[in-house]
């Protein structure tokens, strides 16, 4: 008596109704058992005869199936909410859903693998055969950092702060050659860069970005003293469109 099969690595309990009989397995390289309490540990896929031989050299026997077990899950071990992500397994499942979640309000996933991240936690994925043989992979969904909040531009050889209220995160510049940023988020501008530098605040493997437009500082030119009344021309260079003011208009 008991299951006919078992999934590699896994176990199941054979019985007799005889009692006083020893187990023993004719092909212990795909499945053993225990001779005393029939528990019987699936090895390798393919069968193995189980022989139940009472003192009085009565015996019985059985075939057991040991089905192979879907190859490892695939994917990412971790993402963000609101993201999705592909796993795979190994061979085709026969089943309409051969893919789970342990928890659905952490992340669900869809019949072809497809993984989303609803709220942050851990779950469990698994993936299932017709036999009933599965693997499983741990997921980890983390949280989003807010948006982060400043200024959205520097000019080259000044510094602006940045924040964010998720707290606990890192601060990274995509491209130092235009901007760098410090731990605390203070960003000083390297080069012009118009389209601006992307600024990451991780908190974890998530983050919340932002663009920080970094531009030139204008040199004025032209004469250095003017007589009164009299009037010169300043420029300005590189050349762009400004307004020009006088710090002291009474001179």
């Amino acid at each position: 008596g008991g299951p006919t099969s078992v999934c590699e690595g896994q176990v199941i309990t054979l019985l007799n109704s005889v009692p006083g009989g020893t187990w023993s397995a004719l092909n212990p390289a795909v499945g053993t058992i225990d001779p005393v309490t029939g528990d019987l540990t699936g090895i390798l896929a393919g069968t193995d005869t189980i022989v139940y031989m009472l003192p009085t050299g009565c015996s019985v026997f059985t075939v057991i199936t040991v089905n192979p077990l879907p190859t490892p899950i695939m994917g990412r071990d971790s993402l963000c909410v609101g993201d999705t992500a592909l796993y795979t397994s190994t061979p085709p499942s026969t089943l309409p859903l051969p893919w789970s979640s342990s928890i659905l309000a952490t992340g669900v996933i869809d019949p072809t693998g497809l993984f989303t991240g609803l709220n942050p936690g851990i779950t469990n994925i698994c993936y299932t055969l017709g036999t009933g043989c599965q693997v499983c992979k741990q997921i980890t969904v983390n949280l989003v950092p807010v948006p982060i909040s400043g200024p959205t531009s520097v000019c080259v050889g000044s510094t602006i702060y940045l924040s964010d209220a998720s707290g606990g995160g890192t601060w990274v510049s995509m491209d130092t050659f235009y901007a760098t940023v410090d731990t605390g988020g203070m960003v000083t501008g390297i080069r012009p860069n118009p389209f601006g530098v992307e600024i990451r605040y991780y908190v974890g493997a998530c983050y919340a970005s932002t663009f920080i437009t970094v531009n030139p500082v204008p040199v004025i030119g032209g004469p250095l003293n003017v007589c009164m009344g009299d009037t010169i021309i300043l420029s300005v260079t590189p050349v762009m469109s400004g307004v020009w003011t006088s710090v002291h208009p009474t001179i």
